[in-house]
């Protein structure tokens, strides 16, 4: 029996898929004598009410039109043909991408090589759509299709159209959002599953997504920290190249701020870490089907058994070494032993240096905005400040306090020539007073600059100040007593 026509023009040929909004199906256009296929995406709202069916065509124009703009800007994503709405449906009519998703590839895992070009390629992709304030909300490996042609990944299926399918009203009849996430558990950030996806939401689903091919399992059979709760994914993977592992950690942290901040950084980094790749020797690999070959057909995907994943224990690192690997994007560096190192002045902005030993570590000056220290061992540790302000603050003090010691010396002095008192009161009081003060400042700034260089500087100059004033007071004295 053959289907009927959808919008008098659409013929399905076969079910792609169906989920929670709709049903995505092959077809071919009757209306052309090549009978060119495409993919025919149907939609319908969770509510039916015609105020929110009103709402809902009107954005679902607007979503159209954003999908037309990013397919006719980029070969990886595809071109937006039609849209229309019919018998309370909504209808997308795209580019058929031929070839077959992630999911359903063979020969998993992946190769290090194979991760790394995948995802260099998607990241390319996905710059462009940040760059045009779209985030996709729903990368995964159905999602990325490897086109037959050339092998390159292609994004489909972005969230923002399941969105506006899950608009509804509220008690005053005001537009929200449904209490529907848009992702897939497992692949979406934890800021996306209560509604507040960021660019920084793609990536950590990316990253999963390159878990799933590298290790062969899926996102829910990682086991998680339970104190900082990273997924904890290493002895899947043992002999993955660090450069490599450290862009994935960071790309899934479970907090937005201490990812990649969007597609292009993570992009840079590992476009880097390429450059350089002697800076990091690989892994020697003897097994002939993991080298960097055209990705096979599609078949059914046999996964390893589970293995319980322990934290890994503390290794030791330089300091040297660390900022080398930081400055090429690595941030997990939980549970190193830094013991005694100096990371004094270094910029280390969202590291991760949970469980570290930072015991007896030079950290003066060492910046550590949003990172994570949970359960960092800080004992004895150097923890002075350096900050341009601070010694300007310092300086100011330091100056005043040399005038004031002065002042009190020179007027101590001039006393003598003055019949306001007599010499014995003068040398019981005044003096005694006067050096009392000039000692007091180095005593002070003891306490406030221990350890400091800066404080010894304060000692030798105000020692210098308080003699020669004693010099010239002795000598005023000595002219006026001749």
């Amino acid at each position: 029996m053959t289907a009927p026509l959808i919008n008098n023009l659409y013929r399905s040929l076969h079910s792609l898929g169906e989920g929670g909004f709709g049903k995505t199906f092959l077809a071919e256009d009757t209306h052309k004598p090549s009978r060119a296929r495409c993919v025919i995406k149907q939609l319908k709202p969770v509510v039916s009410r015609s105020e929110v069916f009103a709402i809902i065509q009107q954005r679902f124009g607007r979503e159209a039109a954003v999908l037309e703009s990013l397919g006719s800007s980029h070969s990886q994503i595809p071109d937006l043909y039609a849209y229309f709405e019919e018998h309370s449906h909504f209808y997308l009519v795209q580019e058929w991408m031929e070839g077959s998703p992630l999911s359903e590839v063979s020969r998993i895992p992946w190769s290090e090589q194979q991760i790394h070009r995948l995802l260099v390629d998607t990241l390319e992709v996905l710059v462009h759509v940040h760059n045009q304030n779209i985030i996709h909300r729903d990368i995964k490996p159905d999602n990325i299709i490897l086109r037959r042609k050339d092998q390159r990944p292609c994004l489909i299926d972005f969230g923002a159209v399941k969105e506006v399918m899950s608009t509804v009203l509220d008690e005053n009849n005001h537009h929200q959002k449904s209490s529907l996430a848009i992702g897939t558990p497992g692949f979406m950030a934890p800021e996306q599953a209560i509604g507040r996806p960021t660019f920084a939401s793609d990536l950590y689903s990316l990253g999963m997504s390159a878990l799933y091919l590298l290790t062969g399992h899926s996102p829910l059979e990682f086991q998680t920290d339970q104190t900082t709760g990273e997924v904890l994914w290493h002895q899947y993977a043992p002999h993955i190249p660090a450069h490599l592992r450290d862009v994935i950690d960071r790309a899934i942290q479970p907090y937005g701020q201490a990812r990649f901040m969007n597609a292009a950084d993570m992009l840079e980094v590992l476009q880097r870490n390429q450059a350089s790749a002697l800076t990091f020797p690989k892994e020697p690999n003897n097994d002939a089907s993991q080298q960097d070959t055209p990705l096979p057909p599609t078949q059914k995907v046999s996964r390893p058994n589970s293995e319980s994943l322990e934290p890994s224990s503390s290794s030791s690192i330089t300091a040297k070494e660390l900022h080398r690997r930081y400055l090429d994007g690595a941030r997990n560096f939980r549970r190193i032993n830094l013991k005694g190192q100096s990371l004094r002045g270094m910029n280390l902005e969202g590291i991760d240096l949970s469980g570290a030993n930072l015991s007896n570590t030079d950290l003066r000056g060492t910046r550590f905005i949003n990172a994570r220290l949970v359960g960092t061992q800080f004992y004895e540790a150097r923890m002075g400040v350096r900050n341009s302000n601070s010694r300007i603050f310092k300086g100011f003090w330091f100056v005043l306090w040399i005038l004031v010691s002065w002042c009190f010396s020179l007027f101590t002095a001039s006393l003598n020539v003055l019949p306001l008192l007599d010499a014995k009161t003068v040398s019981e009081v005044f003096w005694p007073l006067c050096s009392f003060l000039i000692l007091a400042g180095p005593l002070y700034l003891k306490f406030k600059l221990k350890n400091s260089a800066i404080y010894w500087y304060v000692v030798l100059i105000t020692v210098g100040v308080a003699i020669i004033s004693i010099f010239f007071g002795f000598s005023l004295i000595f002219l006026v007593t001749i």
